[in-house]
């Protein structure tokens, strides 16, 4: 969930041992629940395979949103607290070139750019 107007979304699948392949199953009969400590509650829809898509609710800093998923007979819960937005009063930018040539070794290059937030404004 982001603090802005949705639709957001939200997937529902199986998980996997470790070791096996990263094609989960999607789960397309689940009732899914997103209420937030302020009491509003919706029930995102499936619009497609294993995708719950919301239509109203949207994330507010520092309030606590809650999860749950129900599914063959189980219920799965989750909470989160979304951060206050911080503030950004630098940027610094990292670029790695990679020279290769045939007639010489591996050069590598670190070029670093600081740029006091301000100034980009």
């Amino acid at each position: 969930m982001i603090n802005s107007l949705g639709p957001h979304l939200v997937r529902v699948n199986t998980t996997k041992n470790f070791d096996e392949n990263n094609e989960f199953l999607e789960i397309i009969n689940a009732e899914v629940a997103i209420t937030n400590d302020a009491g509003n509650t919706e029930m995102p829809s499936c619009t497609e395979d294993g995708i719950y898509e919301t239509t109203a609710l949207f994330g507010v800093p520092c309030r606590t949103y809650y999860l749950r998923v129900k599914t063959e007979g189980e219920t799965f819960t989750a909470t989160s607290t979304m951060p206050a937005p911080m503030s950004i009063d630098d940027i610094t930018h990292k670029v790695w070139y990679e020279y290769r040539s045939r007639f010489t070794t591996d050069i590598y290059l670190l070029f670093i750019s600081h740029h006091p937030f301000s100034a980009l404004v």
